[in-house]
């Protein structure tokens, strides 16, 4: 194992229950290795770097009828990720970049319900909060381009794109999404704000408040 390999690495084994809501019950093992984020540096100052994760399990339905064979049920998932970004020019020795992320996951048709939730949540877009629902299988890419504000310390525009493509669980067809817009990045007191005006797909117009750093290589 080369030493980067075991910095960047985690492997996780972990049992749980699940109820919902209609009274369902599964008890749960998995096991899982993530990998990443693993950088590079590339010419003329620009970053790569991926990350991915791999997940195996076995579901056990207890309120199911059927044989005990057809209560244990094998899933498994697999995400990779990567992200670049590209000074192009400079303002104010502050440089002007652009930066791109792709997501892909697929996962197997007995993928636990949390856990399709939250490949959902991952593969949320900007101006469509919340409506992935339960995803089995997703390809989600953002680019932007970040502009730094002259004579405004830690500030800057970021003009930028989304788009996913997605499958719901159970469902044979792919929902595609995407936005465009423009967002504003202020640091305050060490808080990282963000402000995005979204145009989506559907020609909707939404705005959103966040907090946090924009994705790095």
């Amino acid at each position: 194992i080369t030493e980067s390999f075991g910095v960047s690495s985690e492997a996780k084994f972990c049992f749980e229950r699940t109820s919902t809501k209609d009274g369902r019950h599964d008890s749960i093992g998995s096991s899982s290795l993530s990998i990443g984020p693993i950088g590079k540096q590339l010419p003329f100052g620009a970053r790569t770097s991926i990350a991915g994760k791999t997940t195996i399990g076995i579901r056990f339905n207890e309120t199911s009828l059927s044989t005990k064979n057809e209560k244990l049920l094998p899933f498994t998932s697999l995400t990779a990720t990567t992200q670049q970004t590209f000074p192009l020019a400079s303002l104010n020795k502050n440089p002007v970049i652009l930066a791109l992320r792709h997501a892909a996951t697929i996962s197997s048709s007995n993928l636990p319900r949390h856990e399709a939730n939250a490949q959902g949540v991952a593969c949320n877009i900007r101006g469509y909060k919340g409506k992935a629902g339960r995803v089995s299988t997703s390809l989600v890419g953002t680019t932007e381009l970040r502009v730094p504000l002259p004579r405004l310390d830690d500030s800057k525009v970021v003009l930028y794109g989304d788009w996913c493509t997605s499958k719901a669980t159970g469902s044979s067809s792919f929902t595609r999404r995407s936005s465009v817009g423009i967002g504003f990045r202020k640091g305050l007191q060490g808080i990282p704000l963000k402000y995005d005006i979204s145009y989506t797909g559907d020609g909707e117009i939404k705005t959103f408040f966040e907090i946090g750093p924009d994705f790095e290589a």
